[in-house]
């Protein structure tokens, strides 16, 4: 069983120098999935053992192909995190860089978002996600407790003192 284990192991390692249509086939695998970014897809192509070489060519020919876009990843993936997760776009921001996508596109699609959705609502939205009822939070530990679970969202200060002051719990 041991050494059964041990192949296994050794198997996942195997570097795939350039084998084209086997590193095509997990990228593909990867982005049926889901949207991901190029370096996003890179990394988990690096992980699974395929050369610079190859993964380079790979994304090159994905890109050309339009199964990958950084801008398209960018809408998707946020819209996703702020209707499904109620991510502020200081969470996306953070997300993104870890992405490997470029600090520059981010903040040109914060700033394109930001023109579209009313940020003062998102942070409505959030906190009624959370606490139904605002008259809950009259106390000011509850207040802190809010307030801290809005900031790890990744929501701006003065939106979140806006929507405690729309509901006078400052």
């Amino acid at each position: 069983m041991l050494v059964l284990v041990m192949v296994r192991q050794n198997l996942k390692s195997t570097v795939f120098e350039d084998n084209l249509p086997a590193a095509k086939k997990v990228a593909l695998r990867c982005l049926s999935r889901r949207d991901h970014s190029r370096h996003e897809l890179a990394e988990k192509l690096y992980q699974k053992g395929f050369s610079k070489s190859t993964v380079s060519e790979i994304i090159h020919e994905l890109e050309v192909m339009n199964l990958i876009d950084d801008t398209r990843f960018l809408e998707t993936w946020s819209r996703f995190r702020i209707e499904h997760h109620h991510f502020g776009p200081l969470r996306l921001r953070q997300e993104f860089l870890k992405k490997g996508i470029p600090s520059a596109d981010v903040a040109a699609h914060l700033q394109k978002i930001s023109n579209v959705r009313d940020r003062a609502d998102e942070v409505e939205k959030t906190l009624l996600h959370r606490y139904s009822d605002p008259s809950q939070l009259k106390e000011k530990n509850a207040q802190r407790r809010a307030f801290d679970f809005l900031r790890r969202k990744g929501h701006e200060t003065e939106m979140i003192f806006k929507v405690f002051r729309k509901y006078k719990l400052m």
